[in-house]
């Protein structure tokens, strides 16, 4: 009934050709890896020390923020007239609220 061949059958047998696209793609993302892997290592062991002194010169910053100070006006609509609502006054009181 059926003819048994020697040779591959084309449907299990292995491909020629068709392999070529996937290999080159297969071998890109090895190397793209590899590159991505090497700069971090980069970045990570010869440069750490660099990237530390870095961090620590910018951890903390004083800044220089003066109160505003003035009064507080009541600006009536349709007036131009305007009456003091408040003032502010420097003061040093520090308070610590226990929750």
């Amino acid at each position: 009934m059926g003819v048994l061949a020697d040779g591959p059958d084309s449907r299990t047998g292995p491909r020629s050709g068709g392999g070529g696209p996937v290999v080159a793609a297969q071998v890109l993302v090895v190397c793209l890896l590899a590159v991505l892997v090497g700069r971090l290592w980069y970045l990570q062991v010869p440069m750490g020390e660099h990237y530390r002194t870095l961090a620590e010169g910018n951890r903390v910053q004083a800044v220089a923020a003066p109160a505003t100070r003035g009064q507080t006006l009541d600006v009536r609509t349709g007036g131009e007239s305007s009456t003091q609502a408040s003032t502010v006054r420097p003061g040093g009181t520090v308070r610590l609220l226990d929750e």
